[in-house]
């Protein structure tokens, strides 16, 4: 019976093999810290590297040749965002507008009723945008002389560490940038006019 117990204290007190146990449960806690931190690294530098070749290539989009070298210039943003994923795409919108404070505003329309909301049934709208129905004002496009382009471009790109889609995360890495300039005055403005529409009588 003193045999057994001392065997039960001995078993109790052995420490052998504690510090292998405890590496098992806590590494992978630390690693998928550390994978966690490092992804987000990555996307920081991508979104980095994206905003510095938005801005650029905004900035060479102001010029009067820029609707003929579109393609080229918005190519090398794909191609400077290759340089940290070889398989990441870029894809841009850009929109104009007439000036700084019509930015992202909607269209101008008949307040019949004064309650400063739209009433598409009965209210009618300027369309400045030939989109023939109201919404933004924005301009698909560069614009002209003097506009006002809001560019966005977006980078899809292969996570560093495919294992991320077991913690629940995409795949796939996704950073936007945006920037906003005026157009160089290499003529004059356009005027902004829209064509009035107004609700069909019933």
């Amino acid at each position: 019976m003193i045999a057994a117990r001392h065997s039960a204290t001995m078993i109790a007190n052995d420490t052998h093999g504690a510090t292998a146990v405890e590496f098992a449960i806590i590494a992978p806690i630390m690693l998928t810290l550390m994978l966690g931190m490092m992804e987000l690294g990555y996307q920081a530098y991508a979104q980095s590297v994206l905003l510095g070749a938005t801005n650029k290539a905004a900035r060479d989009l102001t010029l009067e040749d820029a609707p003929t070298n579109k393609a080229l210039i918005e190519g090398k943003i794909g191609s400077m965002l290759q340089t940290i994923s070889k398989k990441a795409v870029v894809t841009t919108t850009s929109e104009s507008f007439s000036s700084f404070t019509k930015v992202n505003t909607y269209e101008d329309f008949k307040d019949l009723d004064g309650d400063k909301q739209f009433d598409a049934g009965t209210e009618c709208f300027f369309d400045v945008n030939n989109s023939k129905t109201w919404n933004k004002r924005g301009k698909s496009g560069l614009g002209g002389a003097d506009d006002i382009v809001v560019f966005t471009a977006t980078a899809t790109y292969p996570r560093l560490f495919p294992v991320m889609g077991m913690l629940g995360w995409s795949n796939t890495g996704t950073v936007v940038a945006r920037t906003t300039l005026r157009n160089q005055p290499y003529s004059e403005q356009a005027e902004e006019a829209g064509v009035e529409i107004c609700p069909t009588p019933a």
